[in-house]
């Protein structure tokens, strides 16, 4: 798992679903950066229960890359728009990414928006956490969705394809997230 991840050095925990799997990954990520906002796309789905599901605006900000004012060709946000400009990025210090929004239509959000929000995370020294509960294990093409960006994730939730049908999921974080959550009380 972490040679496919591209995530050597890292740890991975495994679990039952990929809610499961998607929630570990948002309470290690808080634990890591317990006073952060989180990031996320409006439509993104992380579950059906836990932090992750609920989305609570208090802790998250949810981005809508359909509607702003830089999508003038339907292709999405570009990240040059009064919208984007708009995102807190100096409260927030998680990106969750879902490569493909599941929620009914499964659409890849613009390259340029991607390597401008996590470039903001990086330089506020945050963690990218990547949702491939439905986009994983070679339903996009490559082995995972984040893998068409230039994206280097702290944690990726795997589900589904990973268990061939049997109920198992798994939690990866990379060695650099790894170590900074031996250092919190988890």
């Amino acid at each position: 798992v972490l040679d496919i991840t591209n995530l050597p050095g890292g740890k991975c925990e495994f679990l039952c679903s990929g809610s499961e799997a998607v929630e570990f990954c948002v309470r290690a990520a808080k634990a890591i950066k317990p006073d952060a906002m989180l990031l996320t796309f409006y439509d993104s789905y992380f579950g059906a229960y836990g932090e992750a599901a609920r989305k609570d605006v208090r802790e998250w900000y949810l981005y809508d890359w359909h509607r702003c004012s830089c999508d003038d060709n339907g292709d999405g946000c570009r990240g040059e728009c009064r919208e984007f400009s708009e995102i807190p990025f100096n409260k927030i210090g998680v990106f969750l990414f879902e490569p493909g929004s599941s929620s009914g239509l499964v659409k890849f959000p613009p390259l340029k928006l991607i390597e401008k929000i996590s470039g903001k995370i990086r330089e506020n020294n945050g963690l990218t956490v990547v949702n491939e509960v439905t986009t994983g294990v070679g339903r996009t093409g490559k082995w995972f969705g984040f893998q068409h960006y230039d994206l280097e994730p702290d944690m990726v939730a795997i589900g589904k394809g990973i268990g061939n049908g049997y109920p198992v999921s798994v939690a990866v974080l990379s060695g650099r997230a790894a170590a900074l959550l031996e250092n919190q009380k988890f």
